[in-house]
């Protein structure tokens, strides 16, 4: 457990509010990584996105019957 801390926080239940302060909250995070971790982290979002794409496109090919 030495990798993570409890944190308190409240969220609204507005969807576009949780998502625009996840996403500040994302931006401060990435500001503190180092130039090797930065990268680590965009060839990871990268290789996710890809994996994320092929995958919703083998479901529309299999929701078409096969047909491209």
């Amino acid at each position: 457990m030495d990798n993570f801390r409890p944190t308190l926080g409240i969220e609204s239940d507005d969807k576009y509010l949780n998502a625009k302060t996840k996403l500040i909250e994302f931006l401060k995070a990435i500001k503190d990584l180092n130039p090797a971790q930065s990268n680590a982290l965009a060839n990871e979002f990268l290789t996710a996105m890809g994996i994320a794409s092929s995958f919703d496109a083998l479901i529309a090919l299999m929701n078409n019957g096969g047909r491209i």
